[in-house]
């Protein structure tokens, strides 16, 4: 199993419990507790609120969800060629973590070229969209995909830094949502 499905399955166990122990997941996921260990300690520096206590095990924090990692039917059908393509190559940016140069066009029609780190590819029921953190504005933008006209991905890899992750994206969209409410 690779990695990144290891870390996506641990999610997943400790969701779908009210508690779990790294001993019930070393076995679920055939691997030593040790890595287990070090799995959940990433997962937390990634943002992912995992909450543990020795002996006990761990739980996740209230209102954590993951985006969609499938395509329903009518998302699938809902992609022309091009946005297929397109779509394929950021998805693969996301899970490797490499940094992308899109060439993208606005509602405006106004052109720019920007360096991004690709965070997740979302359906928004008409469009498809790349949230990403962006180096030129230092902060999290969206972009839909039918408007990227180029793309290059970069050679380098990104880390995830404090601010700059999905789970922190999610977490102020939450915030947002609530303070909207309001």
């Amino acid at each position: 199993m690779r990695r990144a499905d290891r870390l996506f399955q641990i999610v997943q166990l400790i969701r779908g419990r009210r508690l779990t122990t790294a001993a019930f997941l070393a076995q679920r996921l055939e691997v030593s507790e040790r890595t287990v260990y070090r799995d959940v300690a990433d997962l937390q520096r990634q943002g992912v609120p995992i909450e543990g206590e020795a002996g006990v095990g761990y739980w996740l924090g209230a209102g954590f969800e993951l985006p969609p990692l499938m395509f329903t039917q009518g998302e699938a059908t809902a992609l022309d060629d091009a946005t297929r393509a397109r779509l394929q190559t950021l998805r693969e940016a996301v899970q490797s973590r490499h940094k992308l140069r899109p060439v993208y066009r606005d509602a405006a029609d106004a052109c720019s070229e920007r360096t991004v780190r690709p965070l997740g590819c979302f359906y928004w029921g008409k469009v498809w969209t790349l949230s990403a953190w962006c180096e030129l504005r230092n902060d999290f933008r969206g972009f839909r995909v039918d408007r990227i006209e180029a793309q290059e991905v970069l050679s380098g890899c990104f880390c995830d830094e404090p601010g700059k992750t999905l789970a922190e994206m999610l977490r102020r969209a939450q915030i947002e949502r609530i303070l909207l409410q309001s």
